[in-house]
């Protein structure tokens, strides 16, 4: 009882967060993609990581965002719905946005 009602509490948590702001385009994930762009840069820099990564820090920071995508995609059911491929484009898009704005403030 106790897993169906947690089940149950993820899928509502997931249709709140997939409240649109911009239909089709931004929802409320789009917030948490935002942050999770920039708490990833810091990460890279504050490491240490982003300086070893020379010329090739953007493409992989940008190749992370995707690879969450990917694993929301495959694995992350039902706590990522309904996502369509517009939804994706712009989710990396954010995350970039996140992501360059700490990139301008520490470097």
């Amino acid at each position: 009882m106790a897993t169906s009602t947690l089940n149950q509490l993820r899928i509502e948590f997931a249709k709140f967060l997939s409240t649109p702001i911009i239909p089709g385009i931004i929802n409320l994930w789009s917030i948490v993609h935002f942050f999770a762009g920039a708490l990833i840069m810091f990460l890279l820099i504050v490491t240490g990581i982003w300086a070893k990564l020379d010329k090739f820090g953007w493409v992989f920071f940008i190749g992370l965002l995707i690879l969450w995508e990917v694993f929301e995609i495959v694995v992350g059911k039902p706590l990522f719905l309904g996502e369509t491929p517009l939804d994706i484009i712009f989710d990396i898009i954010i995350g970039t946005i996140g992501g360059y704005i700490v990139f301008k403030l520490l470097l």
